[in-house]
């Protein structure tokens, strides 16, 4: 995949990959991020998973920083994340955590446990726990 801002410089680089690599076509993408998403399967589970390590990038281009959540895509993330907490009525950090790690579990929700929500969301297990507790001793 190449990135380039200069269309001059994405031409030259085009020609000097295509002749090493044998490229044949360049297509113009409208959403980088749902380009690297789809060619490297991220959405797609059943399909192979291509490690990002593999990749190789060219004209400067940042593969990291491009699959990079924004700051809407956490939140939305982390309801989502909540919200599958309290409908599958997870009691500890471990069963989630392991979930997070597992294929079954949406891209990104393992890094998101891990990277900085990690005692919140500890804390709304914790609660969620807690919750199960009371409406038990009051149903006695």
């Amino acid at each position: 995949m190449i990135h380039a801002r200069n269309p001059s410089f994405l031409g030259t680089q085009y020609t000097k990959i295509k002749s090493a690599r044998k490229i044949c076509t360049r297509t113009r993408i409208s959403s980088l991020t749902g380009a690297v998403r789809y060619l490297t399967h991220m959405d797609n589970p059943e399909k192979y998973q291509y490690d990002n390590a593999d990749i190789e990038t060219f004209g400067g281009f940042d593969l990291e920083s491009c699959l990079a959540l924004s700051t809407g895509d956490k939140r939305q993330a982390l309801r989502d994340m909540l919200a599958f907490i309290s409908e599958n009525e997870i009691m500890h950090l471990k069963d989630f955590a392991d979930y997070c790690m597992s294929e079954e579990a949406p891209a990104g929700w393992f890094e998101l446990l891990t990277e900085r929500n990690t005692l919140f969301i500890k804390e709304y297990i914790k609660s969620n726990w807690q919750k199960q507790q009371n409406l038990r001793g009051s149903e006695k």
